[in-house]
Formats: structure tokens, C-alpha cells, sequence
């Protein structure tokens, strides 16, 4: 966690998320870059079909999960 979050310190609108591995890590890494970076990501998907990433933008309202 402490390597996640040192290496995410700086995450920014410049910035993209590759998700592949451990799937704790990758929701470890999505939670830790939107709170760094006021809800907004950018991660690259694969399109295994034209064998190539393209970019999904999500904007997340922090706290809209709260009670």
C-alpha cells in the first residue's frame, strides 16, 4: 500500500492507469489516483479486436458513495 501510494503521490490529469495484475492492487491503485487527482482518471483499455490501448475518462464525485 505505502509503495501505491508513494508512486501515485503525483497523479494528474497527464496521467493514465494501466489495470493489470492483482485485482486488490488495481482497486488499491483506481481509489488512491482518484482521491489524488479530485475524482477525475484516465486509464488505458486494450481492444484486443484493432489490437491497440485507447483512453477512458471517468469523472467520480468523491464522497458519492457515502450515506
Amino acid at each position: 500500500m505505502d509503495k501505491i501510494e508513494s508512486v501515485l503521490a503525483k497523479f494528474g490529469d497527464d496521467d493514465y492507469l494501466l489495470l493489470s495484475g492483482d485485482p486488490a492492487a488495481i482497486g488499491i491503485s483506481f481509489a488512491i489516483a482518484l482521491l489524488n487527482n479530485h475524482g477525475n482518471i484516465k486509464i488505458l483499455k486494450w481492444d484486443r479486436l484493432r489490437e491497440t490501448y485507447y483512453s477512458v475518462s471517468l469523472e467520480i464525485e468523491i464522497g458519492a458513495f457515502d450515506e
